[in-house]
This record gives structure tokens, C-alpha cells and sequence, in this order.
């Protein structure tokens, strides 16, 4: 690599696993517009961070605001302050998969993770105990997983791997532990996914 020399070759690597980066001067975000920001400008209209955006104001779209600000989603926190669907639910990465890429391979599956975490007071709540099968469920779908209840994950919040296939069943219940099932496809106005918003119910199966 020219940008760092001393990277080791992939035998090297793959024995130590871990190969250290050693730089000069700390890594700074925006290193180049805050030493000189008329040579390199942002890509806005002044050319510098913008918390005001006179693009998005002549857009005049009620749902991309000039200054930001919170706009309630359909499928978001509004859910979780109802209680029908009180556990936040994330989707970290996988280290046996990128993405939904490799699900398949028989050798990665001594990488995967793909239990449902669950705080064990929810669990407690619910009746779940540690390797029980439940479901998981809110307005988009419904899915059958096998949690593990541990204390690592914070109350309110459970965890379960994306990537996995879908593999619905004759009521259309997906047994693949696809967290896609879960988690709205709206977009916002400006195109982003709208992470953070999914909210689900547990119970045991």
C-alpha cells in the first residue's frame, strides 16, 4: 500500500490478526477545511458548515425544514410512547457476513451471532428464559427467532444481526431471523434511511 508501507502482506496479517497504524500527526475530521477552508470549501452554497440551508428553504418542502429539526416518522418513537411496541430494536453488522453476502457459507457459521439479545429484565417481564424461541413482532412483521438473554445489552433495547435470510413460513412468519421484515423501506425527503425508528414486541413463542 503506498499510503502506509509498513503494511504487512496478507500471511502476516492473517497470523496476527491485528497489524497497528502509526501516523505522524492525529487524524482530524476536516482537517483541510479547517486549515484552510477557501481552498477546500464544503460542497454548500457558502462553502462552509451550514446549519441553515438557503438550498433546502427554496425547496420550500415542509418535511426537509431550512434548519433541522424533529419531524415524527410513521413507524418511529411515536410507537415505543404508545407501549404496543416497547423495545427499540438494532441491527449491528455481522462478522460472518457483509451484509446479506456469505449467509450461506457453511463455514462462517462459527462466526455468527444471530441470537435475539435481550436484556434479562425484559426477559424476566415476558417470561423468557435464555435459548427459548420467540417472536418478535410490530405493524410491518413478524419474525421467529431464539433469544440469549444477557446483561450486555441495556434495557429497552434488543439486538439482532442483519443479513440473515428471509425464509417465510406458510403464514408468512419469517424463521430466517431477516430483520428486514422489521424495519420500515420509507426513505426521508432527502433520501436517507431512517435508522433508529424500528420498535418491536417480544414474546415467547
Amino acid at each position: 500500500m503506498e499510503r502506509e508501507p509498513d503494511f504487512p502482506d496478507f500471511k502476516t496479517l492473517k497470523r496476527s490478526e491485528v497489524h497497528k497504524l502509526k501516523f505522524d500527526r492525529p487524524k482530524i475530521a476536516f482537517r483541510e477545511q479547517i486549515e484552510d477552508v477557501e481552498k477546500n470549501p464544503f460542497p454548500t452554497p457558502s462553502g462552509k458548515i451550514e446549519i441553515f440551508s438557503s438550498m433546502f428553504e427554496k425547496m420550500n418542502n415542509p418535511l426537509i425544514p431550512a434548519v433541522p429539526e424533529y419531524i415524527p416518522v410513521e413507524k418511529g418513537n411515536e410507537d415505543n410512547l404508545t407501549g404496543n411496541f416497547p423495545i427499540a430494536l438494532i441491527s449491528p453488522h455481522s462478522k460472518a457476513r457483509v451484509n446479506s453476502q456469505f449467509d450461506n457459507i457453511e463455514s462462517f457459521e462459527k462466526l455468527k451471532d444471530d441470537d435475539l439479545w435481550l436484556n434479562a429484565g425484559d426477559a424476566k417481564i415476558r417470561g423468557i428464559k435464555n435459548g427459548d424461541m420467540v417472536f418478535v413482532f410490530n405493524r410491518s412483521g413478524r419474525i421467529h427467532v431464539r433469544v440469549k438473554v444477557t446483561p450486555d445489552i441495556m434495557s429497552g433495547v434488543a439486538s439482532l444481526d442483519e443479513g440473515q435470510w428471509y425464509k417465510p413460513d406458510m403464514d408468512a412468519i419469517d424463521k430466517g431471523g431477516c430483520v428486514n421484515v422489521l424495519t420500515s423501506d420509507d426513505r426521508s425527503p432527502v433520501g436517507a434511511f431512517p435508522s433508529n425508528t424500528c420498535f418491536v414486541q417480544i414474546e415467547k413463542a
